[in-house]
C-alpha cells in the first residue's frame, strides 16, 4: 500500500526572495521538486533543498534567470 501525499505550492510570479525548501510540510516529508517547479521564477537568488529530497523534476529551474545558488546536502 502507498500511503504518498503529494503536496503543491504554488509561487507567484514575482517571487524575489531565497527560497528555503523545508524538510517537512504538514507533518510529511518532503521527497520531491516537481517538474516546472520553479520554472520562470525570474527573480528568486537561491534555492536550498533539504536533505529529504531525492528527485528533481525536469525543467523544475528553467528560467530561472536571477539563480546564482543552488544549495544541496554533501549526500
Amino acid at each position: 500500500m502507498n500511503n504518498a501525499k503529494g503536496i503543491v505550492f504554488k509561487f507567484g510570479d514575482n517571487v524575489d526572495t531565497d527560497v528555503i525548501i523545508p524538510d517537512t510540510i504538514e507533518g510529511h516529508p518532503v521527497t520531491k521538486i516537481g517538474e516546472n517547479a520553479f520554472k520562470n521564477k525570474f527573480k528568486i537568488p537561491s534555492i536550498t533543498i533539504p536533505d529529504s529530497v531525492t528527485s528533481i523534476g525536469s525543467s523544475a529551474f528553467q528560467g530561472c534567470n536571477a539563480l546564482t545558488s543552488i544549495v544541496i546536502p554533501a549526500g
